[in-house]
């Protein structure tokens, strides 16, 4: 399976159906990471990705050229103080990007990406299969558009995740599962537009239901959202929708 049908698979999943092709929610999956910049390599302008903070005009290498570069030792005789030692070093400097190290595969348009298969645009990623668009993940899978997440999986458009399954759009959370639009919810199950709730279930906003009626509420208002997914290939953040 590939990044595309795992996302389809996730929003299955995440919203009862297929939205579309993974590609057309890059501008929209990108809103919650600084996205990563397309470089060329110095050595043989071959295309890399690196983060966006480096400086201009910096001398750029992909990770497998490493071995290429043939760098002489340091002339001691040219040092003779911190200046002409800066001089000389400063010539041998060059950040790498394209960094996919250890046991990773099917890994693209990515960086820092440790023990991780199937990732695409991401970066910081370790232990994780089926990412995209995503930053700052650990041992997760089937994440999309998230960032600083850990040992979550099947989230959509997220930030600041521990242990959590099954969310979308929901922010700075924890052991949470099948919920959307929650914020700093914690140990709690099945909320919409949940915020600051601890060991909850069937919440909308901070009223419990019967468990029959927030699962017919949930079924309505998630199939709203998918049809707007699916239309305009974006839906406004929580942030915007309470603002």
């Amino acid at each position: 399976m590939d990044v595309n049908t795992a996302f389809k698979s996730a929003c299955r999943v995440l919203l009862g159906r297929e939205i579309g092709e993974l590609r057309e929610f890059e501008p929209y999956l990108l809103r919650v990471i600084n996205p990563l910049s397309q470089k060329a390599s110095s050595l043989s302008k071959k295309k890399l990705y690196i983060a966006s903070e480096y400086c201009k005009g910096a001398k750029l290498i992909a990770y497998d050229e490493m071995e290429k570069l043939k760098i002489a030792p340091l002339n001691i005789n040219k040092i003779k103080d911190m200046d002409s030692l800066l001089c000389e070093v400063s010539e041998r400097f060059y950040y790498c990007g394209s960094k996919n190290l250890g046991n990773s595969m099917q890994v693209q348009e990515s960086d820092e990406c440790i023990d991780s298969s199937f990732v695409h645009h991401s970066y910081e990623v370790l232990k994780s299969e089926y990412v995209a668009y995503s930053a700052y993940i650990r041992e997760s899978s089937y994440l999309f558009g998230t960032s600083w997440a850990g040992g979550s999986a099947f989230c959509l458009s997220c930030h600041g995740l521990h242990t959590n399954t099954r969310c979308f759009e929901t922010y700075y959370s924890g052991n949470l599962t099948d919920s959307h639009f929650c914020y700093q919810c914690n140990g709690c199950s099945n909320c919409l537009f949940s915020f600051n709730q601890r060991g909850k279930h069937y919440m909308i906003g901070n009223l419990e239901l019967a468990r029959e009626k927030y699962l017919e509420i949930k079924k309505s208002l998630l199939g709203e959202v998918a049809e707007e997914l699916s239309k305009k290939k974006a839906f406004p953040s929580l942030f915007t929708l309470v603002d």
